[in-house]
């Protein structure tokens, strides 16, 4: 399941395996109405890069579960589908995995609107999804990641120099940098990500 052989939108990350389907952040999605029914939906907050009402109710089936945010929640809870909100450093079960919450902020991302980050496992693999941050102590802190989707994009997410300290305090065995646009010079995403390529551990 981990793979890339569709392009699903700017921060969109879908994982199929042969028990369920989940999403993370799913906006704009390319070819949507191909796409599978999402058993889990997780969405990290509410900016419109990450958090689309139509997308997601577009995804839904009678018994996915959406997990996110208090505001987010507040913004879908009258439709028909079960959503559960979660401040960072709580765990949940759902879609029969549990799921902790890492505190995800910056200076565009104010700590206190308790925005977030995920933990959870698939087939026994441990992954981190940031969501939009700067590389912060909680971050830090983490330990046993197998795979870490990062977002980057300096200054609303991390830069290329934060990605490398997180690879070389936490050390997962994959970073996938997503939230950037090849072709894009609006900001320094291809600086970020050849800051990256170049200089991340060997372990990593």
């Amino acid at each position: 399941w981990l793979r890339s052989t569709h392009m699903y939108g700017h921060t969109g990350i879908l994982i199929q395996t042969d028990e369920m389907v989940l999403y993370v952040d799913p906006v704009d999605l390319v070819g949507i109405e191909e796409l599978p029914k999402a058993d889990l939906v997780l969405i990290t907050h509410g900016h419109e890069d990450h958090f689309s009402k139509k997308t997601v109710m577009q995804l839904v089936k009678n018994d996915t579960t959406i997990v996110t945010t208090a505001q987010v929640a507040a913004s879908i809870g009258e439709e028909n589908v079960e959503v559960i909100f979660m401040k960072p450093d709580e765990t949940v079960e759902a879609g029969g995995i549990e799921i902790a919450a890492i505190p995800a902020y910056n200076s565009y991302h104010n700590q206190d609107l308790s925005y977030l980050g995920f933990i959870f496992s698939i087939d026994g693999i441990r992954l981190y999804c940031s969501g939009d941050t700067d590389f912060n102590p909680e971050m830090a802190a983490l330990t046993e990641i197998d795979i870490a989707v990062m977002n980057v994009r300096n200054p609303y997410s991390m830069t290329g120099e934060e990605v490398v300290a997180f690879g070389e305090q936490v050390a997962p065995m994959v970073v996938i940098p997503i939230h950037w646009m090849p072709g894009v010079y609006t900001y320094s995403d291809e600086a970020e990500i050849a800051y990256i390529r170049e200089n991340m551990p060997d372990t990593t």
